[in-house]
């Protein structure tokens, strides 16, 4: 699998034939003398706050002497460029100059020592880029002695074993930000300096094919939903996109030439961005979901930078996209730019764009559930204040990056997450590691079912495999969506997950998910198992420790409450794990995090005690009370302000040969469920208001189709 994964790049396809014409003179990468102009108007104008932030770390660097580490590791070396280019002044020049240097010498040594630089290849892109800015103020013997190094050192980071530390995966699945994009850059900046011409050119046309084949891989895991290689925000919306902005702006650099429209997957993404905003009472959060640290969930930043160059590259063909980055800009709750390896650059590139972009969000036209299909997020929500109830499903995905074992599992935020997706990526050591290995990546620490075969193994997660045995998934893809349904009376979803799980232990895994705006959810279950002993558990983790009897409880958690009730087995029993050294409890043994990790996210989050942080300190196993094959599970959630909905309505529970039959009391009306007992897909919803049925409608069994900002349809 990984020499597969290694010779990707190599299969390339044809170039254009003016990539091997790229700007004879320097700059070319991300500058040329036009752009130089409106880099200076910039710094000096629009942006000006964002230069003065890029000239305060350079005056700081260099009044505090760092280590060159330092300088590649944080941008400084750019940044440094930047402000000599900007300023003009001699000292920031030759320091700069200095600092490529130092940086070359740097890069060898560890190369030589095998340690690594870091996981990104920002770092020595930042080598090539201040190299061909400042080309005109390099010795001769200069630039043939750096250029010659810096062809060699991307030959060799990429050849061979992989230093530890180092990156060289992620293509085309993954952020694409580690050493292997470095042909393109290192082609660009060194072609006709007569060190490797020949070499140069070659790099140039691969480079350019990798970036198609990236481009490709990410049309298709956006679909005509939207989303980018991976259904997690902190990738997405992190580093993910800046393989697209490097590769545009450098062709515009270095060619003249404009590809946005191959690139026509970008401006999409922020439709699920949107989907994947939570409004509470105090700013903005996410769902937490796969690979995210849960330790706060807060949308702290919304990468202002790719809001930006969305509206910039996109607004004249994608004019719906730039109105919503343009909203997403207005509600970001951070006023950072870049940030992080010279990410500040982007604002300083970007003319004025021909007209201002009015911001549209989401309205009353906009569904109550959008289905991102290869992701196999469902977000459903009552509206889009911080009232409202916000909830994520998960089953389908096709794209597994950066995916747990959580197929079926579901969270659900109202005025404080409720039923929450839980454990952290603590990597401080060995022990902690556990933690991921053990609960964080696998199907006990989500909303979702269990089934244990004893001595059953597990795949890995981040190269480690788990040696517990938790009773779940044990692969992150593979479920099937039987049936999907949304309308302003309810969502309805249904998914076989059957494919998750081994073989060798179920026949049967259906979940039927059924939200009823704004406060209800109905999940029926249905379970078997190929031996009778095999026990089957259905989970529920929330924050705060959850109280009442065996068959309702509820949970509070800041200012809303989330009430349960077990309607089938009718024989079931319940089990409450958690609290002080058994949150993250596999077969009796806890994982705990470091010390040194929850000081750092107490810091770092603004909580005041580990309970604080919404990792999940508290789950209900809810078990047949007897041994069976085949089982069904049906619970009823309700979810509100605590002060109103202080107990649980009342839920009318009856059974006939055919179906299942809940009426559940929603205030002012009730909504009447069938649920069929030999139909997966079959059932449906009533509503009565005042002794009036204003709704009636029978599931359909059909997949609903959606596709761009989806429109609510009668």
């Amino acid at each position: 699998m990984l020499l597969a994964i290694l010779l990707l790049p190599l299969a390339v396809m044809a170039a254009p034939d003016w990539v091997d014409q790229p700007l004879a003179t320097h700059p070319r990468l991300f500058l040329n003398e036009e752009i130089i102009k409106t880099l200076k108007a910039n710094a000096t104008g629009r942006e000006a706050d964002v230069y003065q932030e890029i000239k305060a770390r350079v005056d700081r660097a260099m009044k505090q002497g760092q280590s060159i580490q330092f300088i590649l590791h944080e941008g400084i070396l750019v940044d440094a460029a930047i402000v000599a280019i900007v300023s003009g002044e001699e000292k920031y020049r030759q320091q700069a100059i200095e600092w490529l240097g130092e940086g070359i010498d740097h890069v060898e040594k560890l190369y030589a020592q095998r340690k690594a630089l870091g996981w990104f290849s920002f770092q020595r892109m930042g080598l090539f880029m201040v190299y061909d800015w400042l080309y005109g103020n390099l010795t001769p013997e200069q630039r043939r002695d750096f250029g010659k190094r810096l062809m060699a050192h991307v030959e060799q980071i990429n050849s061979g074993d992989v230093i530890p530390g180092e990156n060289r995966y992620g293509f085309p699945a993954g952020g694409f930000y580690g050493t292997w994009n470095l042909f393109w850059y290192a082609g660009l900046t060194l072609h006709g300096e007569g060190i490797d011409d020949a070499k140069a050119l070659e790099w140039i046309r691969r480079g350019y094919d990798d970036y198609q084949q990236l481009a490709e891989h990410r049309r298709e895991t956006a679909g005509d939903d939207g989303g980018l290689a991976a259904p997690v925000y902190g990738y997405a919306m992190g580093a993910y996109p800046r393989a697209e902005w490097n590769f545009l702006h450098t062709v515009n650099s270095a060619y003249g030439r404009n590809l946005a429209a191959q690139f026509d997957y970008l401006p999409m993404l922020l439709n699920w961005v949107t989907w994947s905003i939570i409004v509470g009472e105090d700013g903005l959060y996410d769902y937490g979901y796969g690979d995210s640290h849960h330790t706060s969930n807060r949308f702290t930043d919304l990468k202002d930078v790719h809001l930006q160059q969305m509206r910039f590259f996109f607004q004249e063909d994608y004019p719906e996209y730039a109105q919503l980055a343009q909203y997403l800009a207005e509600i970001n709750p951070s006023d950072r730019k870049g940030e992080y390896f010279w990410g500040d650059l982007y604002p300083l590139l970007l003319p004025e764009t021909a007209a201002p972009v009015e911001a549209v969000g989401p309205d009353e036209a906009w569904p109550q559930a959008r289905h991102f299909e290869e992701f196999g997020q469902f977000f459903m929500r009552s509206g889009f204040e911080p009232s409202d109830t916000y909830i994520l499903f998960i089953a389908g995905a096709k794209n597994a990056g950066h995916k747990h074992f959580d197929e079926g599992h579901f969270t659900i935020f109202k005025q404080g997450f409720q039923a929450v997706d839980t454990g952290t990526r603590d990597k401080s050591d060995a022990a902690s590691h556990k933690h991921i290995t053990e609960y964080y990546n696998r199907t006990i620490a989500h909303n979702t079912l269990l089934i244990k075969m004893p001595d059953e193994r597990f795949p890995h997660h981040w190269g480690k495999v788990p040696q517990g045995n938790d009773g779940g998934q044990n692969k992150t893809s593979g479920s099937e969506i039987l049936s999907f349904q949304t309308n302003e009376y309810y969502t309805n979803i249904v998914a076989d997950l059957t494919p998750v799980y081994s073989p060798k232990k179920v026949t049967q895994v259906i979940r039927q998910f059924l939200y009823l705006p704004p406060n209800h959810v109905v999940i029926l279950d249905r379970v078997s198992s190929k031996e009778a002993d095999y026990p089957k558990t259905w989970l529920l983790h929330t924050q705060t420790e959850p109280v009442g009897n065996g068959r309702q409880w509820s949970a509070q958690t800041d200012s809303g409450v989330m009430h349960v009730q077990t309607l089938l087995p009718t024989d079931a029993e319940r089990m409450v794990i958690g609290g002080p050294g058994r949150e993250f409890e596999v077969e009796g043994v806890n994982y705990p995090l470091s010390n040194k990790y929850i000081a750092k996210a107490l810091m770092g989050d603004d909580a005041e005690t580990f309970q604080d942080l919404p990792l999940g300190h508290w789950r209900v196993e809810v078990s047949p009370g007897q041994a069976r094959e085949s089982d069904v599970f049906l619970h009823v959630i309700e979810v509100g302000d605590r002060a109103d909905a202080a107990t649980m309505a009342p839920v009318d529970f009856r059974e006939t040969a055919e179906a299942w039959f809940l009426k559940i009391n929603q205030g002012q009306q009730a909504a009447i469920v069938r649920l069929s007992k030999t139909d997966p897909k079959g059932g449906g919803v009533r509503i009565e208001r005042g002794g009036d049925i204003i709704f009636e409608e029978d599931f359909d069994g059909a997949i609903q189709p959606q596709q761009g900002i989806a429109k609510r349809t009668n």
